[in-house]
Formats: C-alpha cells, structure tokens, sequence
C-alpha cells in the first residue's frame, strides 16, 4: 500500500514538472513575441536592409597597348539613410537635425517621416563616410545609416554602348546587367547582387579571376580587349 501511494505521489510530482515547463516555455514565447517583439522585428529589419546595400558585382577592365588594364566597370561604396516612421515622435524636430546634410525638401521628409503604418523610408543614397558619420552621431531615433555599393564607370562615357548598364529587377533589391556586357556577362560578372551579405572566408577565397581572351579559361573579374585610348 505504501509502494502505490509513493508511486501516485510520483506520478503527480512529474504531471506538475511538466505544467511548469509547459508554462514556463508559454512564458518565454509570450515575452519574445508580444513583450519585445517589437525591438526584435526591428533588429531584423536593420540586418534585412544592411544587406540590401551589400551589391557586389566583379569588375571589367580596358586593356591598353602594353597589357596595362585601366578600370572600366567597378564599385563605388557610400552609405544611405532609412527612417522607421513608427520611431520618430516629431517629424519637423528631426528635419531640423538633418536638413544640413541631406538635400532633401521639408515637405517630402515630413510626408516621408509620418508613414506610421511603413516601417522603411529610404531618403538618401550615396553619401560620404564623413556625412554618414554626421548624421549617425546626431543619435535620433528612427534615423538609420547603412553602408552601400553601386555600380561606377570611372571612364564615362568610354565605351558605354559595349559596356550597357545595370538595372533592378522586379523586387526592387536585386540587380542585374541591362544591356551590353552588364547582360551578357552577368553570370560571370555577378556575385550576391545586394541580396545577402557574405562570409568573410567564401570572400577571401572566391576572388578568382576571368579574362574573357580565347587563350584564358579562369572565372572572376573581366578583361577586355578592348583599348580605351582608340
């Protein structure tokens, strides 16, 4: 009789170890998704558009009479500034703060800044790290500053009409060549074009080289035959 009633007393002790776990675990979802799932969506959405500035694209070169190759196609690096709307308590207080470093008009910003329901307001591209720098250590929030790549001809015009451009795809983020060798290199030529960022060790060891010459078989960056002075 006393063996039953200890195993009972074991049974129940287990039964209720289980309601505590259960409710504990019921506990810990409830914080993470109600309490501060807010903080967490936005955590994720500053990785999501830190990546969309990582555009990576091999670069094109101009070969001169004496192998010399001259930058036809590369990368330039900037930052650009994204607002969360939800975030910013007073719209013309921020455009105060920001209107001596970025070209933009006050009544474009304040419909920009007062989208309560979007969580993302791209308002400037391409500027300079002492710019970024500026506007990150005025510490507002709701004010985002993301490093980004775009693609740059230093040349001009040399060349444009073989070269072609670039241009987005239907979603926005993700870029491809348009015309020219952009397009009909661009699986040679592209890398992650801005959809995720890369591991540092698949970097390290993915810079291979092409050289689009009957006489060169190797992948990576292209160089033409092409001579820029002619």
């Amino acid at each position: 009789m006393a063996d039953r009633s200890l195993g009972y007393k074991r049974i129940w002790l287990l039964y209720f170890a289980v309601i505590f776990v259960a409710v504990l675990l019921l506990g810990q979802l409830y914080l993470l998704q109600v309490v501060r799932g807010g903080e967490y969506r936005d955590r994720a959405e500053q990785k999501y558009q830190a990546s969309i500035g990582q555009f990576e694209r091999n670069a094109v070169y101009f070969t001169e009479k004496d192998g010399n190759l001259v930058s036809a196609a590369t990368l330039r690096t900037g930052f650009f500034v994204e607002l969360n709307p939800e975030q910013i308590a007073d719209a013309a207080e921020t455009y105060a703060k920001l209107k001596n470093f970025l070209p933009i008009e006050k009544d474009v910003f304040i419909g920009q800044a007062t989208k309560k329901n979007d969580r993302s307001e791209i308002i400037a591209h391409r500027l300079s790290t002492t710019t970024a720098e500026k506007i990150r250590n005025l510490g507002i929030t709701g004010v985002g500053v993301f490093r980004e790549n775009w693609r740059y001809y230093p040349s001009g015009s040399l060349g444009a009409h073989e070269l072609g451009f670039m241009g987005y795809e239907e979603d926005g983020v993700t870029q491809s060549g348009r015309y020219g060798l952009e397009r009909y290199y661009d699986s040679v030529l592209s890398k992650n074009n801005g959809t995720s960022q890369r591991n540092f060790f698949v970097e390290a060891f993915s810079s291979v080289k092409t050289v689009v010459d009957p006489a060169q078989k190797i992948r990576g960056d292209i160089a033409l035959t092409i001579e820029p002075t002619v």
